[in-house]
C-alpha cells in the first residue's frame, strides 16, 4: 500500500524487520522516528524497497542475496548512526541501490561485506564523518552518482578500507553541501 507512514514500535529496534524473509516488496512507504529498517538477513533473497522515504531511521541490509533498494530518499538529521548500510552485519551478494538521495548521519552510505553489489545514480550529502565508507566490499561498482565530502573533515573522496575491486564510473566527488 502506498502513502503509508510507519513508525518504529517502542518494543523493537526496527520499523520493519525482514530478516529470514524473501521475495517481499515494500513500495511507497514513509518511515519516521528512530531505529531502523532492516531489509534483509542471512538466508533472505530478493527483497525490494522502492519509492520509499525515511526520516530519522537507518536503512540496513544484513546478509542475503539479490536485494534492491530503488527510487528513495533517506534522511537522518542525527549525527549518530549511518543513513544507509549495505551488509551492516552479515554478507550481502548482488545488492543493487539505484536512483536515490541519502543525506546526513555519521556516514551517508556504508558498504561493508558486499560482493558484486552496485550503487547507481545515488546522491550522497551531509554526512558528518564519511560521505561514503567502503569497508570489506568486493567487486563493488559505483556509477552515475554524486558523492559529497563529509562536513567534519572535508575528505576528498570515499573512505576505503579492506575493499577489493571497487570500480567508479561517471561519478562526481564534491566538497561542500547541497
Amino acid at each position: 500500500s502506498r502513502e503509508c507512514t510507519v513508525q518504529r514500535p517502542s518494543t523493537t529496534a526496527y520499523a520493519v524487520d525482514l530478516r529470514s524473509r524473501s521475495y517481499i516488496t515494500i513500495d511507497g512507504f514513509r518511515f519516521e522516528g528512530d531505529g531502523g529498517v532492516k531489509l534483509s538477513g542471512p538466508g533472505s533473497t530478493s527483497n525490494i524497497l522502492e519509492n520509499c522515504t525515511s526520516h530519522g531511521l537507518s536503512v540496513y541490509t544484513s546478509g542475503g542475496t539479490d536485494h534492491v533498494i530503488r527510487d528513495f530518499e533517506f534522511v537522518r538529521t542525527s549525527l549518530s548512526g549511518n543513513v544507509l548500510s549495505l551488509a551492516s552485519t552479515g554478507f550481502d551478494e548482488r545488492t543493487t541501490v539505484k536512483n536515490g538521495i541519502v543525506r546526513g548521519g555519521s556516514s551517508s552510505l556504508v558498504v561493508k561485506s558486499c560482493k558484486d553489489c552496485t550503487v547507481d545514480n545515488v546522491k550522497l550529502s551531509g554526512a558528518w564523518t564519511h560521505g561514503i565508507e567502503l569497508n570489506g566490499a568486493e567487486n563493488l561498482t559505483i556509477k552515475n552518482s554524486i558523492l559529497m565530502a563529509a562536513t567534519a573533515n572535508g575528505e576528498p573522496g570515499p573512505f576505503i578500507k579492506n575493499a577489493k575491486n571497487v570500480t567508479f564510473i561517471n561519478n562526481a566527488f564534491l566538497r561542500g553541501w547541497w
